[in-house]
């Protein structure tokens, strides 16, 4: 994981891969689930994110959202590469943030930010 100029390493597991449509497996003590359908404009994409601490839950939210973001931009041949760190916080993440703690019920938290 990468967080501005932090890198951290999450151990993981694939837990179940099902090509081309699935795939499961722990990031750190959390679990991902990414699953792809066909429906009638295309592919859709589910992400699971099963998450250790649900405190954390806007904070990831968030952050999957510019992810997300930064992949519909790639597969439109427009790639902007990765969006982390205080470059995140120039794109909204501190709104969305916001946005999803209320959606969720739950505290935002505001980290710390490096680069």
């Amino acid at each position: 994981m990468i967080d501005g100029d932090t890198r951290q390493e999450l151990p993981g597991e694939i837990a179940v891969a099902d090509q081309p449509t699935l795939l499961e497996f722990t990031w750190g003590s959390d679990v991902l689930r990414w699953e792809l359908t066909d429906n009638t404009a295309g592919t859709r994409l589910r992400l699971t994110h099963q998450l250790s601490d649900r405190a954390m839950a806007a904070m990831m939210a968030a952050g999957w959202h510019i992810c997300l973001d930064v992949a519909a931009l790639l597969l439109t041949g427009t790639p902007i590469g990765p969006i982390v760190g205080r470059a995140a916080m120039n794109y909204g993440w501190s709104e969305l943030n916001k946005q999803c703690a209320e959606e969720l019920g739950v505290e935002p938290i505001d980290p710390r930010v490096d680069g």
